[in-house]
């Protein structure tokens, strides 16, 4: 490309070797897990480092006079925990033939399964085919020279040009299931869109809270006192040890991203009759985007769960005039409470050759169920038009 500056990539080992200033002016303004004070709280915390598993190990892209044009987060990965696109029975496979999948390369936001933009560009400078080409040849260099069995892109955006961006690679689609406002007045008009047993179904779960004395507000992370951090902290933490596991993210992490997401960063907290807190769930908001991430419990109420991570979440939408709710993955029942499937893919550079056959074959197959069970789920939505 005549005129086009010479590019340097490198692979930094840590957010410290770029400038927030920098990888932020990259950032489109509905991904706040993309923004450096989130990516730099997980490595600050130690939720991501060598002994997690989760060793960071960037793409950065930078003019020779130094400046950052494109970036992508990136982890040297030594288990398939925290991905949410699940390839143990390839790690498996490998371990049969005595070979080793694990360190892999893998781009994601870390214990995240939200889709996003995974090569963010500085678009100004027009160089956008020239960074991909760029990209996908690095990075697949990259395994070659420190003998990783692959490379992993997780839940990029379906507007990036993958036939450009991850050309040679093998997709794998997914489904997950988000709200999407339809120029609703309100919870009742949202309501109104279902069919009766639906609708009644929604009413009678929030009548039963309500009639148990529970009541719920919002925080900004801002306005967090000290009780209500800790409460939050805890009931997430139960949400692991209930079913005796221990939790990705730490208290210092949520710390870390209440001061630096700020009024982006929302809690949802539950309190019984008496007004002790019993339950919260922490949401993170775009331009045109809400995010439900993380949630717990101190006390096991039925339907409780809904309220605070389905239904307030789509009232906190219809209130602020946001497109989307994105409440997090899997999750079926989220259906028939007017969430729709949506596609969400990932890609896969594998370096052994008959794996890699192995595998297309494999991701074929799977990929005839997932478009077919797409379709299904579409008839299962509450909907009138559904009716």
């Amino acid at each position: 490309m005549t005129g086009a500056p010479k590019l340097v990539v490198s692979f930094p080992e840590s957010l410290s070797n770029i400038r927030q200033e920098e990888l932020d002016a990259l950032v489109d303004d509905d991904h706040p897990f993309l923004n450096y004070g989130f990516l730099q709280a997980l490595e600050q915390s130690d939720c991501v480092c060598r002994t997690t598993g989760w060793q960071p190990h960037h793409f950065a892209l930078r003019t020779e006079s130094g400046d950052l044009v494109a970036f992508a987060p990136f982890y040297l990965k030594y288990h398939s925990y925290g991905e949410y696109v699940f390839d143990w029975s390839w790690a498996e496979a490998y371990a049969k033939h005595g070979l080793d999948y694990y360190p892999k390369l893998v781009s994601s936001i870390p214990f995240t399964p939200t889709t996003s933009s995974r090569l963010l560009l500085d678009s100004e400078l027009g160089i956008d085919t020239a960074c991909y080409e760029l990209f996908r040849q690095a990075v697949e260099q990259h395994c070659a020279k420190q003998q990783l069995s692959s490379a992993h892109v997780l839940f990029p955006s379906q507007t990036e040009d993958a036939r450009v961006l991850y050309q040679g690679w093998m997709k794998r689609e997914g489904v997950q299931y988000h709200w999407f406002n339809k120029a609703y007045a309100d919870f009742d008009d949202f309501l109104s869109s279902l069919n009766a047993n639906k609708r009644k179904n929604i009413r009678k779960e929030r009548k039963r809270l309500l009639s148990e004395g529970l009541q719920y507000y919002w925080r900004s992370a801002l306005e967090l006192s000290q009780l209500e951090r800790e409460c939050f902290f805890s009931c997430y933490k139960r949400t692991y040890n209930v079913r005796g596991q221990m939790p990705y993210l730490n208290e210092t992490f949520f710390d870390l991203i209440f001061k630096r997401l700020g009024e982006q960063c929302l809690l949802l907290f539950a309190n019984d009759g008496a007004g002790r807190p019993i339950a919260s769930a922490l949401y993170l908001q775009g331009k045109n985007t809400l995010y439900g991430r993380y949630w717990g419990a101190l006390e096991d109420v039925p339907c409780l769960h809904f309220e605070l991570c389905y239904y307030a979440g789509i009232e906190r939408c219809i209130e602020l005039g946001l497109n989307r709710f994105d409440a997090g993955a899997q999750g079926e029942h989220k259906l028939l409470r007017g969430f729709e499937p949506v596609a969400t893919q990932s890609f896969h550079y594998i370096r052994h050759p008959e794996f890699r056959g192995a595998i297309d074959q494999f991701l074929s197959s799977e990929r005839e169920y997932i478009e077919q069970y797409r379709e299904d789920a579409k008839s299962w939505l509450p909907y009138k038009l559904h009716a």
